[in-house]
């Protein structure tokens, strides 16, 4: 999955800056056909699960929630943080996303990160320096729209990790992503 988000992104990249293809038309459109193919691929293995979904209105406003701050942020910011950066600089800034699980899931549990976390969120956090700075600390090597919209990807990949569990846990994986494709594209 990883090798595929990457891939995606480079050649996302490749669309936007040779051929000047719009960010959110790559994402309405990779959205639409992944929605379509996950929905068909729902309609094979569990049809009864597909068409009882539709007769839970709580469920289907958390895949609608999902799918527009977790799904289609995530793809729409992780898109412009690329036009503005590159497909490599996109994908660390959208990583950071790691970091706000961890915040959000010790806040949850009350407890302090554990060494291992404490010392992946500094070296993430260097990274994330490092990477936007250049090693230079008196100015960021990245515009700044790259910057404040890869942050806001790895926000939205926070909350694409973490909304969709009570559902998930419901209906599956197959029609909460299909749905939630299909409604953000």
């Amino acid at each position: 999955g990883g090798v595929l988000w990457g891939f995606s992104g480079t050649c996302a990249q490749l669309l936007m800056s040779t051929y000047d293809v719009p960010a959110l038309w790559i994402t309405c459109v990779r959205m639409s056909i992944a929605g379509a193919l996950f929905l068909a691929a729902t309609a094979v293995k569990d049809p009864r699960g597909l068409v009882a979904v539709f007769r839970d209105w709580r469920s289907l406003i958390s895949i609608a929630a999902f799918a527009l701050f977790g799904v289609l942020l995530t793809q729409v910011s992780y898109l412009l943080t690329i036009g503005y950066t590159d497909a490599g600089t996109g994908t660390m800034l959208e990583q950071i996303g790691l970091v706000f699980i961890m915040v959000y899931v010790c806040l949850r549990t009350r407890r302090l990160p554990k060494l291992r976390e404490a010392i992946g969120l500094v070296f993430a956090l260097i990274g994330m320096v490092v990477i936007s700075t250049q090693g230079n600390l008196g100015g960021l090597a990245i515009p700044i729209e790259g910057l404040a919209w890869g942050l806001v990807a790895a926000l939205a990949l926070a909350f694409y990790t973490l909304m969709p569990a009570r559902v998930l846990k419901k209906w599956g994986s197959l029609i909460v992503t299909g749905l939630a494709m299909t409604f953000g594209g």
